[in-house]
């Protein structure tokens, strides 16, 4: 299976973070994607992490939106926590755990999701569906956001680990029980760029021997390929006299996306680097990380 997997909010000072309690959504939902991820790709499914750091609500959700959109995948999953419970001291009861579906279409993987989590304890509040969450009403794949627990309720903070709270979504959403081997986040949560830096220091070798081991970590073989081939092609053969893979690009205002997909606002304001480059679909990337398909017609050089 392909997922998107994102943490919900900006980073601690990075804009418009989380809820703040016994814990920080911000630093909580991130340790809780990468487990997830980590297990899923170890698991040999592909996942893109969709996770923006830095904006307000409005960039959060668009940027979100907008890397969720950029690839065909089976299910986007939204990591959150909840608030608003106020019992610091704790009071005996969990206040719980709840996941948020658009529509039926997702509901058995939410509701495996949320019985899984309530099988370590917290109270299970079930499964919702909410048409105004932009991150389920406009993302083009199945969609569902997960409120793990409460950030403000002691007896909800003393069940919760990240790891085992990863685990058991990652177990829901494979509908398996995965063993207690050690997740390996450090190759898991790679960027595609630090693994293409890998291939060609030869670190994975050559042929079957390399495809094997990038397939086994769970990223998509061919467009990891892609990338290493667009890095040997920047100097020698330029797709346009214009465009070039490697170059700095703006993006034209009020373009959109290859698929169609609105860009927010603060997206045409950024210099982007271009990483592939096939006929008229051009990638472009931000500090590393891909953010859209563009037609080459909707960038100018920067």
């Amino acid at each position: 299976m392909i997922f998107n997997v994102h943490a919900g909010h900006a980073t601690v000072g990075g804009g418009a973070i989380g809820a703040v309690g016994l814990i920080n959504e911000s630093i909580e939902d991130r340790a809780v994607k990468d487990v997830v991820i980590s297990y899923l790709q170890n698991a040999g499914h592909t996942v893109y992490d969709c996770t923006c750091d830095y904006g307000n609500q409005n960039e959060i959700l668009n940027g979100i939106v907008s890397k969720c959109n950029s690839h065909d995948v089976d299910l986007d999953v939204s990591i959150h926590f909840n608030s608003g419970a106020g019992d610091m001291e704790g009071n005996g009861s969990s206040c719980g755990t709840e996941v948020y579906i658009y529509d039926d279409g997702t509901r058995e993987e939410a509701q495996r999701v949320v019985d899984k989590i309530a099988s370590l304890g917290f109270r299970n509040r079930g499964v919702k569906i909410n048409k105004s969450l932009m991150v389920l009403n406009s993302t083009k794949a199945r969609a569902l956001l997960i409120e793990c627990c409460f950030v403000d309720d002691k007896d909800d903070v003393n069940l919760y680990n990240a790891e085992s709270m990863g685990k058991a979504i990652a177990e829901a959403l494979l509908n398996t029980t995965i063993d207690n081997t050690p997740v390996n986040t450090t190759t898991a949560t790679k960027s595609e760029d630090e693994i293409v830096d890998d291939i060609i220091a030869g670190k994975y070798g050559n042929g079957e021997a390399r495809k094997e081991a990038i397939t086994n970590m769970g990223y998509d073989y061919n467009y990891i390929q892609s990338l290493v081939n667009a890095r040997f092609d920047v100097d020698s053969t330029p797709a346009t006299p214009t465009i070039e893979v490697g170059c700095d690009v703006l993006i034209n205002d009020e373009a959109r996306t290859y698929d169609g997909q609105y860009l927010a606002q603060w997206a045409y304001d950024r210099t982007y680097v271009v990483s592939q480059i096939n006929d008229d679909r051009v990638v472009i990337t931000y500090e590393g990380t891909v953010v859209a398909a563009m037609n080459i017609n909707d960038l100018r050089r920067a």
